[in-house]
């Protein structure tokens, strides 16, 4: 069951979503992931693309990184240089996208 937290600002629903799968996540492989600010890029084809910086505080990811490519958050992760987030593309495939600490 996934749990919403309040998320100042007012932020879009897709970082609503982005908070609730980074809360409802803390728990996995990599543990819980720490405040901060991340940089992502991913693999779209044949090119790394930028999606720029991130930020995490209190389990609550804002922006969403993936929105720009269609995806949809389905979990996130510590990693040993920053955050490893899950995500289903727009084509359903499951995919994922490292993000270093900034």
């Amino acid at each position: 069951m996934m749990r919403f937290a309040w998320i100042p600002g007012g932020l879009s629903v897709a970082a609503a979503l982005c908070s609730a799968a980074l809360a409802q996540a803390g728990g996995g492989s990599g543990g819980p992931v720490p405040d901060g600010s991340y940089h992502c890029r991913m693999w779209m084809g044949s090119s790394y693309v930028d999606l720029g910086t991130v930020r995490s505080v209190g389990g609550a990811l804002s922006p969403n990184p993936v929105a720009k490519a269609g995806g949809t958050i389905t979990g996130a992760s510590a990693t040993k240089d920053g955050l490893r987030i899950d995500y289903t593309t727009a084509r359903g495939y499951r995919e994922n996208l490292d993000c270093t600490r900034v």
